[in-house]
């Protein structure tokens, strides 16, 4: 299978076929050979309407050998199975675990409870309890049951005795009535995600199965989740305020065999403390994300591989849910391990250039910031690192509802941020066949013809699809794996994984983040006389855990295993002291008191002892990011200044046997080799980025194809002209060529166009003209302000480029006598078309401030 590695959203809203070609025409003439077909918003899935349209899309995919994927339901999030559960009759709908408790002061004999009236038609009580109150001032119960207590449950009543004391009685009951997603199937039930199957799945495949892994490449699940709450609450945790819970019969059945007669007292810890609490509540989160892994993960995969398609998607992510109940799935790797790639997206502007730390607004919270920046990407890229399955397939939906103001420019950023961390799929979001302005989560690419910076989409999807190929069927060489935390969050106080990966990160320390489930299905061997791990194919020389209060059991053991063969541990603040096995808290084990401890800022130094160094800088910056990928013959190496207001200028050297580095325009298809120095396996080069700059190089041994690139230091040497600029601008919307005059300026000071764009709704193009004689052929080098523009260049009438986004110079060749060169600044359409997303950013000042000229 010749592998895709863009496939955009393209929605569908019932559009006449001709608008429908015109947008797929489009679509392929940026580059992209694959499309993920939104559902969504069509008035008719799956009716006569639906396989007409989809049938023209197939069609258009098979005549130019596009590959097609399908989201996966009618509505978002998935899980609606196009309807099935709405009328809430469906015995397989969404079901949760209640609790309803009354406190009653004994001495009591035969007390009545009207259970019944408390549940609705359909529940289904489970079992009651009753625990001692030991302080009437507080919510804490006794675990401790005397015997003297007696509770007996018949048509709708409980019967209650109780011995003197302050008591709280729970009975526990299922339910379809919470306050979460109702008309969703339960993700926990494997019947009801089979309805997914059979609704969605299986009309696809009787239709299309000719093209299944042909044309028809898989199916995309869009942010499934337990749904036990309304809308997005990202900090969903155990206690009262979660009255109901996911629940299905398969979970129960294994909850009842590990808790055993424990099984009332351990479900009234769920919400209340009772000394056991931290072990309940991690055996319940344990089960219910293997529980999902199975029913949903697994049986999906499943019959997607049976039919030689993937199953892909992401989970909700966001704000470090993607461990918690509610809107996502409990644990990350679980949810995902067994699709054919991994998933992650950014929507919302949750990833700004600079917004790196825990507080950072966006449309929907104000957190996290050093999540999205550290934590997300590792995610993914992680995921398909360590699982042979995936063939290191990491996939990112990105762009979406960041509203008009996204510039393309901002858009390569974020790419860079996403590649630079190994992510090699994108799902870019979206195209939109509705007639502008579509007001459903923009920017939107093509739209209509009215995206004044789509040629320059056109040159970012090339330019990602060229790097995502470099890093794609090999391996990342990171060293260290970093613990992922959900396990240990479940049960109590922890430290986030993103901690101690931002330290290895802004060290240049390569990294992955593995869960549990991976440690304890490792490999321990020896490697030049070191322990070391294998998790897949990777090899890890050291393994860093984030402090936490509990860990679990199964962790305990592996971590005494690990010891025994001296493979390097570090925890990241303290040695957790406590340890959850089903229903009870222990103490750890003395020997994990051997395991070394250091405080975070300590952990990157400890880590470079310990494996040594792939990569190191003569002047370290802790924006920059850095990815070596090794395929068979070469490796590539990304370097990303990520910062907004630093440049770097130093020496970097590299480990390898490979003696040449060529640096890789991936944005023009060129490149040029790089002037080294070799020796003790180590090849040294000079390193600058401007703020904002990713720099691709290709290491190796003869690539033999030198192209001359722009050396960006000329301008330097150059000398510097002074230049008045005549500024025009031209409105999308305008007829033929028709410019308007704002007049004549100094490169020194050039206006700011903002206001007269914001009273107008200009949405076009702004040319600064000028004009240049030289005394003979030469280059003649332009240089920019900082910031995230798209702009092209003409010189003499002639197209010489396009840029988007850093670095903010540009060389072009001029003629003997006058050179006319035209600076043409594209916006964005959001001052024509301000929207609800864009009000979350400061858009910076509109125009030039100043351009410089060197020739």
């Amino acid at each position: 299978m010749n592998e895709k590695h863009l496939f955009p959203f393209f929605w569908q809203h019932g559009e006449p076929h001709e608008i429908l070609l015109e947008t797929l025409d489009q679509i392929r003439e940026s580059g992209i050979e694959a499309i993920c077909v939104e559902a969504r918003p069509h008035p008719d899935f799956e009716g006569e309407w639906w396989w007409k349209d989809f049938d023209f899309i197939m069609e258009y995919a098979r005549i130019h050998q596009m590959q097609v994927w399908l989201l996966d339901d009618d509505r978002f999030p998935t899980g609606h199975a196009n309807g099935a559960f709405d009328d809430g009759l469906n015995p397989h709908g969404n079901r949760f675990l209640t609790e309803w408790h009354v406190d009653l002061k004994g001495p009591a004999e035969n007390y009545v409870i009207f259970a019944g009236n408390v549940m609705k038609e359909g529940d289904r009580y489970l079992d009651a309890v009753v625990l001692k109150r030991p302080d009437p001032d507080k919510t804490e119960v006794d675990l401790h049951i005397t015997g003297l207590e007696k509770i007996e449950f018949s048509d709708g009543l409980l019967r209650v005795s109780v011995p003197g004391g302050y008591w709280r009685i729970f009975f526990f009951y299922e339910t379809k009535e919470g306050n979460g997603k109702k008309n969703r199937f339960n993700i926990l039930d494997t019947e009801s995600v089979k309805i997914l199957l059979n609704q969605v799945y299986e009309p696809h495949y009787k239709r299309y199965q000719k093209d299944f892994g042909k044309t028809f490449r898989g199916f995309f699940s869009d942010e499934p989740e337990f749904g036990n709450l309304p809308w997005y609450d990202f900090q969903a945790s155990f206690g009262p305020s979660m009255k109901f819970l996911p629940w299905s019969s398969e979970l129960e059945q294994e909850l009842r065999y590990i808790w055993k007669e424990n099984f009332p007292r351990c479900l009234a810890e769920l919400w209340y403390e009772g000394g056991g609490a931290a072990a309940v509540r991690y055996t319940y989160m344990d089960r219910v994300t293997k529980q999902l892994e199975k029913a949903f993960s697994i049986q999906i995969s499943s019959w997607c591989r049976e039919r030689g398609v993937l199953h892909i998607g992401h989970v909700i992510e966001d704000d470090n849910s993607h461990g918690r109940l509610g809107c996502s799935t409990g644990h990350y790797f679980r949810s995902m391990g067994h699709m054919g790639m991994a998933g992650i997206d950014v929507v919302l502007l949750q990833i700004m250039p600079g917004f790196n730390r825990r507080v950072h607004q966006w449309p929907v919270s104000e957190y996290d910031g050093e999540f999205f920046h550290f934590g997300l990407a590792k995610l993914g890229a992680s995921l398909a690192q360590i699982t042979p399955e995936m063939e290191g397939r990491a996939m990112c939906e990105i762009f979406g509802a960041y509203g008009w103001q996204e510039d393309v420019a901002l858009m390569k950023w974020l790419a860079n941020h996403m590649m630079s961390r190994g992510i090699n799929y994108f799902v870019p979001h979206a195209f939109s066949p509705a007639p502008f302005p579509d007001p459903d989560c923009p920017p939107h690419f093509y739209a209509s013809g009215k995206q004044p910076q789509f040629r320059h989409f056109q040159h970012l999807t090339l330019y990602m699809d060229r790097i995502c190929k470099l890093i794609s069927e090999g391996t990342s060489v990171g060293k260290a794996a970093v613990l992922y935390h959900a396990d240990l969050e479940w049960a109590g106080r922890t430290m986030l994984y993103q901690k101690p990966l931002r330290v290895l990160m802004e060290q240049q320390l390569e990294c992955e983040v593995v869960p549990i489930d991976a440690l304890i299905k490792c490999v321990f061997a020896e490697q030049n006389g070191q322990s070391i791990i294998q998790i897949g194919n990777r090899i890890f020389e050291i393994l860093v855990l984030p402090e936490s209060e509990f860990i679990p059991k199964i962790l305990e053991q592996w971590l005494i295993k690990a010891l025994d063969e001296k493979f390097p541990v570090c925890f990241a603040g303290q040695v957790p002291q406590k340890v959850c096995l089903d229903a009870r808290v222990e103490k750890t084990d003395m020997r994990i008191q051997k395991i070394p401890v250091k405080e975070l800022s300590e952990v990157g130094q400890f880590v470079a002892e310990q494996t040594g160094r792939n990569i190191w800088l003569k002047e370290c910056s802790s924006d920059l990011r850095t990815y070596l990928y090794k395929k068979e013959n070469f490796s590539t190496l990304l370097c990303f200044m990520e910062s907004t207001d630093e440049e770097i200028d130093t020496l970097l050297s590299i480990k390898c046997d490979m003696k040449e580095i060529y640096l890789y325009d991936a944005w023009n298809n060129k490149y040029k080799q790089v002037i080294t120095h070799y020796k003790n396996h180590e090849l040294s080069f000079r390193l600058t980025l401007k703020r904002g700059e990713m720099k691709v190089f290709l290491i190796g041994n003869s690539l033999n194809n030198e192209t001359d690139l722009a050396d960006v230091d000329c301008c330097l040497i150059s000398e510097k002209r002074e230049c008045s600029f005549a500024v025009t601008a031209r409105d999308i919307n305008s007829s033929g060529e028709e410019w308007i005059n704002l007049g004549s300026y100094s490169g020194k000071k050039l206006p700011d166009l903002t206001g007269w764009a914001a009273a107008n709704r200009f949405s076009g193009v702004i040319c600064y003209q000028t004009s240049i004689n030289l005394q003979e052929e030469r280059k003649i080098y332009l240089r920019f302000p900082d910031g995230m523009v798209s702009l092209g260049v003409r010189v003499n009438g002639e197209e010489a480029g396009l840029m988007a986004g850093a670095p903010y110079e540009f060389n072009c060749m001029g003629k003997q006598g006058e050179n006319v060169i035209c600076v043409e600044l594209y916006t964005t359409p959001v001052f024509a078309v301000p929207d609800d997303r864009s009000v979350y950013a400061a858009i910076p000042p509109l125009g030039f401030n100043q351009i410089s000229v060197f020739c």
